[in-house]
């Protein structure tokens, strides 16, 4: 099954992206499968938030 995703340009014309990342591996559940990376993208994004 393959799972569709959004381009950023297609985001960004609809929406106000302030965080955006593409992790190489995982997939739907990506704190589930790809915990340490996860959890890293989320720190950036509250680190950017101070």
């Amino acid at each position: 099954m393959v799972i569709p995703t959004i381009s950023r340009r297609f985001a960004e014309r609809r929406y106000d992206v302030v965080h955006w990342t593409e992790f190489d591996r995982g997939g739907h559940f990506p704190a589930m499968e790809v915990p340490g990376p996860y959890v890293e993208d989320v720190r950036a994004f509250f680190r950017g938030l101070h």
